[in-house]
């Protein structure tokens, strides 16, 4: 992977993830914002934009992903490559469900698949941050030249 993949890789799971739990602490765990008539649909009056930062980066990690795709991902999962083995495979496990339950979640009308794609989809989210961030942390001697 050249630096540019790496670095696109790394910004746009950050603003991917970062908007991601930012919405979900702001739609969780937030009590709702009242406004002049005493009540609100929103729970914080940022909930709008940061969904929006969600959606709108969402597709760089879905392009990035395709970049690294074969060099990397599937390169490291059919050679004896073992450091940082079990984060990668869980983080191309994820990626699948993560990328489907997105779309699946915003268009879903039915109630019961909607609670289906919101586990699947936060659940897989919080996983792929913690799985991501430990990618990342592992040794750097045991990291390949790039």
């Amino acid at each position: 992977m050249s630096r540019g993949e790496v670095w696109l890789h790394h910004l746009s799971n950050l603003a991917v993830g970062g908007s991601g739990l930012a919405y979900a602490w702001m739609l969780y765990l937030v009590e709702p914002a009242e406004d002049e008539f005493g009540f609100s649909i929103q729970n914080h009056p940022w909930q709008d934009e940061v969904l929006a930062l969600h959606l709108a980066t969402a597709p760089a990690v879905v392009f990035t992903l395709g970049l690294i795709w074969r060099r990397h991902v599937w390169a490291r999962i059919r050679s004896d490559w073992r450091p940082r083995r079990r984060t990668g495979v869980l983080l191309a496990l994820l990626a699948g469900p993560m990328i489907l339950s997105g779309p699946l979640l915003q268009t879903t009308v039915s109630e019961s698949w909607q609670t289906v794609w919101r586990w699947l989809h936060v659940g897989g989210g919080l996983l792929w941050c913690a799985a991501y961030l430990l990618h990342q942390l592992q040794d750097p001697a045991e990291r390949p030249a790039a």
